[in-house]
């Protein structure tokens, strides 16, 4: 940009007081007399004023990437040097930086020190927002044995080892069962002798000293812990704290007694109070889907795709949350809980749901329907007849 603001009298051989000269003039304070002025002196003066000048100027057109023009005036040289002197206009025009490291930088004005500049790192500013947005604090997820989407019936025995019961519970033993009961909106879970059995991933697993807490009960419990999630080896607990090997899976036992409001949370001090963070309010229900893809109680399409013969539809269905891992199969209501449809012509009560295959982001049924009266290669959309339908896909669990 251009800088009309030139410095004056500068060359090496220039006619003007040198500064140890300029100090000791006796006129540089009281000013020129009446006379002939002295012509160093005079260039001395003009030096230092054009100098400055032309460092402002070219600030304000560096910053502002304006040119610096000498017509006279003063109202767009000012502008530009409000401009180029303001934070908010400053932050406007600066490049974009999409992903902020620890080091970084941000201006903070310090009410504690009477509105000074100080700064503030990405990092203090990231620590500072962890604390006061509240937190998942519960490494359990359904801790409180509310969710219940299995459908599993107090006191009915397992017909397969390691069967689950609640969400992201089960019973490692065949032929054992566990009860509960709701009193007050708090469910208590009695755990048979092989227990009720959760597994925390090694993802989440920072290392460092834990403490299990329950609202109520009497159940023991066990802790073991496993490089692959295939062989668990004890852990030591004291009272009901331990502190595992940092990113081993973590299997969490309650076994021969009642619980509830059961709580893993990092420290040494257990809290038996329950917060909303400890479960609904912490994000458990996308936590769940993670382990359990499921629609429940959906109304509208759930899924669509194409009419691969005129009576069976290949559907897409979307998961809202990626899975740990892709599924394997499919549990459902029942088939006549779904109608297949092309949305235009015919809708047709399903008589099979079957598991095809499956992503990290959607799984492939076919869907059979009572009568072949659809068009190959017309769209196929999958829905639930009633709010009582469900599907779930299995082999996400750990």
């Amino acid at each position: 940009m251009a800088n009309d603001f030139l410095p004056f009298s500068t060359s090496g051989t220039a006619n003007a007081n040198t500064n140890a000269e300029y100090l000791a003039e006796a006129d540089r304070l009281e000013g020129n007399q009446p006379g002939i002025a002295k012509s160093k002196l005079v260039n001395k003066a003009l030096r230092q004023c054009s100098i400055i000048s032309t460092v402002v100027a070219q600030f304000i057109s560096d910053i502002t990437t304006t040119n610096a023009v000498d017509d006279g005036t003063t109202a767009t040289l000012l502008t530009n040097f409000k401009n180029a002197t303001n934070v908010a206009f400053n932050t406007n025009i600066a490049t974009a930086k999409t992903t902020p490291i620890d080091a970084d930088e941000l201006p903070i004005a310090d009410s504690a020190a009477s509105f000074g500049l100080k700064k503030l790192t990405w990092a203090n500013l990231k620590a500072t927002l962890f604390q006061s947005i509240p937190q998942r604090r519960n490494y359990l997820i359904n801790g409180n044995f509310k969710s219940n989407e299995l459908g599993y019936v107090s006191g009915t025995a397992t017909i397969t080892a390691n069967q689950y019961i609640f969400n992201r519970w089960y019973i490692p033993t065949l032929g054992e069962s566990a009860t509960f009961t709701t009193t007050n909106g708090i469910v208590t879970v009695t755990a048979p002798a092989s227990g009720i059995v959760q597994k925390v991933e090694n993802i989440s697993n920072n290392g460092g000293t834990m403490t299990m807490s329950y609202g109520g009960g009497t159940a023991t419990l066990t802790v073991t812990e496993s490089t692959d999630n295939i062989t668990y080896t004890a852990v030591t607990v004291t009272g009901k704290t331990f502190t595992p090997t940092v990113g081993t899976y973590i299997k969490i036992t309650l076994s021969s007694g009642t619980i509830s409001l059961a709580k893993l949370e990092d420290g040494s001090v257990a809290n038996n109070s329950w917060h909303p963070y400890d479960g609904e309010f912490g994000g458990e229900s996308q936590a769940r889907r993670r382990y359990l893809p499921m629609i429940t109680g959906a109304i509208g399409v759930v899924g669509q795709g194409v009419f691969s013969t005129t009576a069976r539809g290949r559907i897409l269905i979307p998961f809202g949350v990626k899975p740990r891992v892709p599924p394997t199969g499919i549990v459902i209501s029942s088939a006549s809980a779904f109608n297949v449809s092309d949305l235009i012509v015919n809708t047709q009560i399903a008589t099979a749901l079957t598991f095809v295959d499956s992503g990290s982001e959607y799984a492939l049924i076919d869907v059979d329907a009572t009568s072949a009266v659809f068009t190959i290669g017309r769209p196929a959309f999958i829905r639930p007849s009633t709010t009582a339908a469900y599907l779930y896909l299995t082999g996400c669990e750990l």
